[in-house]
């Protein structure tokens, strides 16, 4: 069956590790859900019917089976799905370490608060040493910065994290890293000042992520000469397109502003479920 759904035969795939869910497989009855879930050249998708199949293998005590059917119940049935990610991280499943951590930093499926902040921490860790998730990194980067969750700022440990995470993440989070290291790089917060490091991290966050307040802080530089030669045209530039994505948008950082101590890298795209 493995062999055949490798191969993209997904019916044939499906139709074997049905066979072998019947004689009582708790594996195969998982594998034959996800084939229900996904469909294939011979049968639509059936969600409703996959969700059944995994209550059965969950049931079996199949870790991944309780980690594919929390992800089915998250915004239906969150403190179920919590427990199932829960389960399935204590089993080493690695996607539901950091998709518990989700749900406990946003206070869903549990009572919130600082307890859960605690504990998606706890589990945010989990997944930064224990697989070098790059989005449980940032997400690590932020909260340092921020004093999350005891109230103690650690800037060196958030530019640590956020360096790993633009080194080893995917094309949508490392534009937001590198953004947040250009705010380091600017405030020297974490890491030594460096214009020119800044502006950088905040053009490559431009470039590759369109992301407003980089391109809004790159010509703030551009415009002062830090970092950069001044060019007020490609400031403009850089101006004009950020206020194209985000009229709202507020002033950029200012490295005569003493309210920079204050300014926090992004959390803005934190990893989703």
């Amino acid at each position: 069956a493995t062999q055949a759904y490798v191969a993209g035969r997904r019916a044939e795939a499906r139709r074997l590790w049905a066979a072998a869910a019947q004689k009582e497989d708790p594996l195969a009855r998982f594998r034959y859900a996800m084939c229900v879930l996904e469909g294939d050249e011979e049968q639509k998708a059936n969600p409703a019917e996959a969700e059944r199949l995994l209550e059965d293998a969950s049931s079996d005590s199949v870790p991944e089976a309780q980690y594919a059917l929390g992800v089915l119940l998250v915004g239906r049935d969150d403190r179920r799905a919590l427990e199932l990610f829960v389960g399935a991280a204590k089993a080493g499943v690695a996607p539901a370490v950091r998709n518990a951590a989700n749900l406990f930093a946003a206070g869903r499926g549990c009572d919130g608060g600082p307890e859960s902040d605690r504990k998606a921490k706890l589990l945010y860790e989990t997944a930064a040493t224990t697989t070098g998730d790059p989005e449980a990194h940032f997400v690590l980067g932020t909260w340092a910065c921020a004093g999350r969750p005891d109230g103690e700022e650690n800037w060196d440990k958030g530019f640590q994290h956020h360096r790993i995470a633009a080194d080893t993440g995917g094309p949508s989070l490392v534009p937001k890293a590198r953004y947040n290291l250009g705010t380091h790089y600017f405030t020297g917060k974490g890491i030594h000042q460096d214009f020119a490091e800044a502006a950088d991290e905040f053009e490559a966050a431009a470039n590759d992520g369109n992301i407003p307040e980089a391109m809004l802080n790159l010509a703030n530089l551009l415009d002062r000469g830090l970092g950069r030669d001044p060019d007020p045209d490609a400031a403009a530039q850089w101006r004009q397109r950020a206020f194209a994505l985000r009229p709202d948008l507020t002033p950029p950082l200012d490295d005569d502003d003493d309210d920079r101590r204050q300014r926090r890298p992004s959390s803005e795209g934190d990893p989703s479920l």
